[in-house]
């Protein structure tokens, strides 16, 4: 690999002085400027910015836009290698060129201003690429940083997902990042371990860094909201007014969500970086600054943090203000942030090549490469108003990186660690095969979430229509929660299946929390009442998730199964999760109706209604319905009988087709 580093050496006339290396060699003094004049980086940043929320006009501005960045990079390559260079350098640079784009690496070291140059743009006249598609290209602050981390030898990538839905019903989808990434995981040869902080405030976040400790994560992935805010702007945002900048969700406004300070925060001058988590009271977000985030991940010793949040990466003016930039200046090994505001098409496909990447095993600087190229190749992006749009956002991650070739320090197995890591994974809860997958369902997921951890409310009712998909929901709820560490086993007792009665319920659940040894010897020999006393304290001191589902079959509601029980043995089912009331547990009930007989002591007025599918949801259900069934000329033939489908699916069966989306 042929490392080729830029380094600022001062100020100049309308720029800085720079000196250049290529691996060992001598240092080549350059001097180097903006390509752009002041108009032409706000034409970027408007671009970046706001082009997507008015995708029907300015399309004439957006192409030039799109063309200068091309050259933008190409003025950028004559100041370091051009005809006004030493020319033993340009000779240096063809001789490093010859050996291929892909065993270069470029390094770029200054101060935030020199960081503010668009140096992911770079790019040689004659070749096809710019380099940071096909080369890593990573940027080093000119002040040393002490990174003596103590990262804690591992069997296992530990990974952590922060995931802040601030903005609830319009905030963008709950799992566009995690959930993938679990879904990858299944077909991957990696060891990893995927724990994801509910909620997503920063007090859970700080919580979950303390239970495992120092060292234990190598990765914080931040799938949040980020601004670079001015004190004036930052006031609005506490007051609800604009609570972010960028486009965070391909069509959605600004979120009007009143935002307060994690932490008491001062009068500033000029920008500073902020992460959106969730608020600790229902409806408000809670913006964090970067200095505090930096030192917490500092104070944890997480080396890695990557953050498809906006403008995590933005550098504006001399003072720095990359929330990236900030992190590694803590000491962490590397950071990965956004320049501008990223959509979440574009999150979702360079993450998804990312940890691909490096759930194969590949160095983190090559993963991220990855991820660029598949930005660079996968332009399109969803708009406002069901549009799509070209856009150039490749360049808009940011490495900065502290430690020359970062990995992830995973050792092999030692004695029974194998058995730790795959055995709990052998007993995970597997949600039944449906005939076209699981769609949508993220908003629900997370209000369902929200309710059970709010305290007192571990008991939820999820109430719907026949054929809403509660069952499929409740099962998907349990493969899901389990896999990402939020509940540690799942029951699940259908009553269209079986009349379960309480003991019965009991002696299941006792048979899967101990051994079969413990089972005889500890918990069988004892009566009733102290079972059940034993089994739920058990269950109220570990988070565990009980399910039962279809309920309206007990008392035999119209149209149910019938597998009812008598009013004795309803009383005593509702005693028991009454014991759970308050507990880590988790009960989740399902029902067409309210369960009135069941409610008091339980779950109470906690109900979730459970709709139709969101438009989207429903639209890639009916694709996969179509397509299995070879009648895909149905969506697009403007047919009546596929917006019936779609209003099927929308849980709208009898709006007009007019209120169908499109």
């Amino acid at each position: 690999m042929t490392r080729i580093c830029v380094r600022e050496a001062g100020s100049a006339k309308d720029g800085f002085r720079a000196a250049v290396t290529i691996d060992d060699g001598p240092e080549y003094g350059i001097s180097v400027c903006s390509p752009f004049d002041e108009a032409e980086e706000d034409n970027l940043r408007w671009y970046f910015e706001s082009h997507l929320r008015r995708p029907f006009t300015d399309q004439v501005r957006a192409e030039g836009v799109a063309q200068s960045v091309t050259r933008y990079g190409e003025e950028l390559f004559a100041q370091l290698f051009g005809a006004g260079v030493d020319a033993k350098l340009q000779f240096a640079y063809h001789e490093a060129e010859k050996t291929g784009m892909e065993n270069l690496a470029f390094e770029i070291v200054g101060s935030p201003a020199f960081h503010a140059l668009h140096w992911e743009t770079l790019k040689a006249p004659n070749l096809p690429q710019p380099f940071s598609v096909r080369a890593p290209m990573v940027r080093r602050n000119l002040k040393p940083t002490d990174s003596d981390y103590e990262v804690r030898a591992s069997a296992t990538i530990n990974l952590l997902v922060v995931s802040a839905r601030p903005g609830g019903a319009r905030d963008v989808a709950y799992r566009t990042i995690s959930r993938p990434l679990i879904e990858m995981l299944e077909n991957a040869d990696a060891r990893v371990r995927v724990d994801i902080v509910r909620p997503g405030t920063y007090d859970a976040l700080e919580s979950r860094l303390g239970e495992k400790g120092s060292g234990y994560y190598h990765i914080v992935h931040f799938d949040t909201h980020g601004s670079l805010l001015t004190w004036e702007q930052y006031l609005k945002a506490k007051a609800g007014e604009a609570a972010s900048n960028g486009p965070q969700d391909d069509e959605d406004e600004h979120f009007y969500t009143k935002f307060t300070s994690q932490f008491d925060l001062k009068e500033y001058a000029g920008a500073k970086a902020f992460l959106a988590f969730e608020g600790n009271k229902p409806g408000e977000g809670a913006l964090v600054e970067a200095d505090r985030l930096a030192d917490l991940l500092r104070a944890h010793q997480v080396p890695v943090a990557i953050l498809n949040a906006c403008q995590s990466g933005m550098q504006q003016g001399t003072a720095e203000t990359s929330l990236g930039s900030q992190l590694v200046q803590r000491g962490l090994w590397m950071a990965v942030g956004m320049s501008y505001s990223v959509t979440v098409s574009a999150a979702q496909v360079m993450m998804k090549a990312l940890y691909e990447q490096l759930f194969a095993g590949s160095p983190l600087s090559s993963a991220i490469r990855r991820g660029r190229q598949e930005l660079y190749r996968e332009k399109s992006r969803r708009a406002f108003f069901g549009q799509e749009v070209e856009l150039e956002d490749w360049i808009l991650p940011v490495v900065y990186q502290n430690k020359h070739d970062v990995g992830i320090p995973v050792r092999a197995f030692e004695e029974g660690e194998a058995a730790e890591y795959y055995g709990p994974q052998a007993k995970w809860y597997r949600a039944p095969k449906t005939p076209y997958g699981f769609f949508g369902r993220d908003l629900d997921i997370l209000s369902i979430e929200r309710r059970l951890l709010r305290k007192g409310d571990n008991l939820l009712l999820i109430q719907g229509l026949g054929g809403a998909g509660k069952t499929t929901l409740m099962h998907h709820l349990g493969a899901w929660w389990e896999a990402t560490g939020f509940v540690d086993k799942v029951f699940y007792f259908g009553y269209d299946a079986k009349a379960w009665t309480c003991d019965q319920i009991m002696d299941s659940i006792a048979k899967e929390v101990w051994s079969a040894v413990e089972y005889a010897k500890n918990y069988e020999p004892l009566n009733r009442k102290v079972q059940r006393e034993e089994l739920c304290q058990h269950l109220r001191a570990h988070r565990h998730l009980v399910i039962l589902d279809n309920l309206e079959s007990i008392t035999g509601t119209n149209l149910a199964i019938a597998n009812p029980l008598n009013e004795t043995e309803q009383e005593d089912l509702r005693e028991f999760l009454s014991r759970l009331n308050g507990g880590k547990s988790f009960v989740l009930l399902g029902s067409r109706g309210g369960e009135t007989w069941l409610a008091k002591g339980t779950f109470e007025e906690n109900v979730h209604e459970l709709g139709g599918l969101d438009p989207e949801a429903a639209s890639q259900l009916a694709s996969q319905i179509l397509a299995k069934h070879g009648a895909t000329k149905y969506e697009t033939g403007g047919d009546e009988t596929y917006f019936r489908l779609l209003r099927l699916l929308g849980g709208t069966r009898w709006l007009s087709r007019s209120c169908c989306p499109t």
